[in-house]
């Protein structure tokens, strides 16, 4: 009842909130900017804009009602993870991805794609008081909850708060998960537009029982088995649990030492805050009023050089705590191996603080007639860190020098290039990217990206302590990692197609004793995959297909990985009050050695003695609707499987959930 009882508060309150006068933006500088229209009066979602840190591009808040039935980010994002069976466990992409190094890292990524960062946080812009609420559940005791409010709180400023859970009990004994997510940010800009301060607050809170998965892949075929509750299944733990929270503060400042020059025919009076791009030219915002333009409407504002500094201060706080206070059990026992080192119990506990101020200057040169506009922004990234690593305490200190150019090429190719070295603690750590696009009107997009990193091993790689014990304290050396792609979009086509290929030097791995290990050779990953949509009347088919051929001894990935989502999509009634679909969603991968995983240590290692077969597409069935700003839909997940009656493993040993039915609501409150 706690989940229910949070949802009512979350709304009440942002209906209060709501209740209140709306207070609008004032224009704090006028230019020529594109009017966005709403051609549906009903749908406000298109008022809705929101940005974010050292990007002011603004975005419009989409109408994704074809997606609604999609909220588990780790299979709804662009390639699909595999996970332990339960809405919100540990996962790890069926595609590899690269991520961005810096210094010093901890090294507990399996959650990610539940987190948000400091990265993450967006900032708003609306007219008026904007509150998203969205609730889905299968029982009483899964739910989820997201709820998001933004208002403008003063004629140069705007707050945003959201609050997020994930309670899930699983179909398995010991599975249980919780997450809370909350975020909240604000800005406010100065009358003469050269000062911007921005404040963000991310909090991430994970709690997970670990069952360690089923006793073997294929007592789910046993006859006692079979057709039995889930929960009477025989799990290796009946005690371990997880423990990881992740929380960052911020602070960004920005000074400016040149405003743009007014102009002196504005054509557009604007109620909301004018915000300019990273090269300094205004972006699309919310459009209220109109004057008769004494100029032409296409004409250009003048803008000086912009030249200004900006400061961050950022505070964060990342911990780990495993525990499991009952492992004389046979089956933790054997499942356990090196990593019990205490009869008694165990435990697993590091605490990181970071804290860390960024300085960075932004030139912006050119900008004459007909030339050419580069931004230039050196910078200087100092952290400081303070580690608790049971039984020890340290610190680090990390400095990076950071460079990024951004400019146009005879005004038909977009460069953006960064770089950052490492000259402090992680003295040699290097990271260079880039990124060259370019467009032909609305026909067709060209992206082309590149990125080296070398960067030191984690925490957890190099050295790991359970219940005070050194269970390893490795010497590895620097990975080196190599990314290129490319991405071709062609709209009218509604294609998308790209191609991926991953060079590693020195790649850590954890071995089959779930032991960091690191290879001698070579490796390398080559991708290729392609999007499409096809219309019909009113038949919709989403289909995403990728390819990959990974190192299997170090990198066991799906050679091939799809997703098919077909629908049918129609207004209803006389004033199309109702719109409605039907679809069909489901994703298939090719059988491979899928990684297991190690609760101690919170990391996915290799093994050897199962396969991951995949009998069955695993396949929903889904009903939505949609009536003005209100949003349900009506799922079945996992249909597949009491037709064959044999259940699938997403991850070895943990079993997906067999069939059942899931609901969800969604609505977008304005004013």
């Amino acid at each position: 009842m706690k989940i229910y009882s949070s949802l009512i508060f979350c709304l009440f309150f942002f209906a209060v909130a709501n209740a209140q006068e709306p207070t609008l933006i004032q224009p704090i500088s006028v230019d020529t900017v594109p009017v966005i229209t709403t051609t549906n009066q009903d749908d406000t979602t298109n008022q809705v804009l929101y940005f974010y840190l050292n990007d002011f591009k603004l975005n419009v808040v989409k109408d994704e009602f074809e997606k609604i039935h999609r909220f588990n980010p780790v299979l709804s994002g662009d390639f699909q993870h595999q996970y332990l069976g339960n809405f919100g466990s540990p996962h790890y992409s069926l595609m590899y991805e690269p991520r961005l190094r810096r210094g010093f890292d901890l090294g507990y990524h399996s959650y990610d794609g539940y987190l948000v960062s400091q990265k993450e946080v967006p900032f708003y812009n609306v007219e008026k008081p904007h509150t998203d609420a969205f609730f889905s559940a299968a029982t009483q005791e899964d739910a989820f909850i997201d709820v998001n409010f933004s208002s403008n709180t003063s004629k140069r400023s705007n707050s945003y708060i959201s609050y997020n859970r994930i309670s899930h009990i699983g179909s398995y004994t010991h599975q249980q998960v919780r997450h809370t997510k909350y975020v909240t940010s604000t800005y406010w800009r100065s009358k003469r537009d050269n000062y911007m301060a921005f404040f963000s607050w991310a909090g991430n809170t994970i709690k997970q029982k670990n069952n360690g998965g089923i006793l073997s892949d294929t007592i789910l075929e046993d006859e006692d088995f079979v057709n039995a509750i889930r929960e009477l299944v025989p799990v290796n733990l009946e005690s371990a649990q997880s423990e990881y929270d992740n929380h960052e503060i911020t602070l960004t400042q920005y000074f400016s030492f040149s405003t743009l020059k007014r102009n002196a025919n504005p054509i557009i009076e604007s109620q909301t805050i004018v915000i300019k791009d990273s090269l300094g030219h205004p972006v699309d915002t919310i459009v209220k009023k109109k004057r008769e333009p004494s100029k032409s409407i296409n004409e250009e504002p003048e803008i000086s050089a912009k030249t200004f500094l900006s400061h961050q201060f950022s505070y964060k706080l990342e911990s780990i705590k495993f525990f499991d206070d009952n492992v004389a059990t046979i089956g933790a026992s054997d499942y356990y191996g090196d990593f019990l080192v205490n009869q008694r119990g165990l435990r697993n506990y590091i605490a990181v603080k970071r804290y860390e101020n960024q300085f960075k200057a932004n030139l912006k040169l050119g900008n004459t007639e007909g030339g050419t506009t580069i931004l230039f922004q050196p910078g200087l990234t100092y952290a400081l860190y303070f580690i608790e690593q049971e039984p020890e305490r340290f610190s680090r200190n990390d400095l990076f020098v950071t460079a990024r150019l951004k400019t146009k090429l005879q005004e038909f190719f977009d460069l953006e290039a960064n770089g950052q070295i490492g000259i402090g603690s992680n003295a040699g750590d290097y990271t260079l990217s880039g990124k060259l696009s370019t467009g032909i009107q609305d026909k067709a997009t060209l992206e082309l990206t590149a990125m080296q990193q070398l960067y030191q091993p984690t925490l957890i790689q190099e050295r790991l302590f359970v219940s005070q014990d050194l269970v390893w304290n490795n010497q590895l050396k620097r990975t080196l990692e190599t990314n290129i792609g490319g991405q071709l979009q062609l709209p009218f086509l509604n294609l998308k197609m790209g191609a991926g290929y991953h060079l590693f030097n020195n790649l850590i791995y954890f071995d089959e004793d779930a032991r960091p290990a690191q290879a001698s050779q070579a490796l390398n990953i080559l991708q290729v995959y392609g999007k499409h949509k096809l219309k019909l009347g009113k038949f919709h088919f989403e289909n995403e297909v990728a390819f990959q051929v990974a190192p299997a001894s170090f990198m066991p990935l799906p050679n091939l990985v799809t997703r098919h989502n077909w629908y049918y999509q129609s207004f209803f009634f006389k004033a199309k009050s109702l719109q409605a679909q039907l679809g069909v969603e489901a994703r298939y991968n090719s059988n491979y050695k899928g990684n297991s995983y190690m609760p101690v240590s919170g990391q996915f290692y290799l093994q050897d003695d199962v396969d991951l077969i995949s009998y069955y597409p695993i396949t929903d069935v889904y009903v939505s609707a949609k009536v003005k700003r209100f949003y349900m839909f009506l799922k079945a997940e996992n249909v597949i499987q009491p037709i064959v009656n044999k259940s699938y493993l997403t991850s070895v040993y943990y079993p997906g959930r067999d069939l059942f039915i899931r609901f969800g609501i969604s609505w977008k409150l304005i004013n």
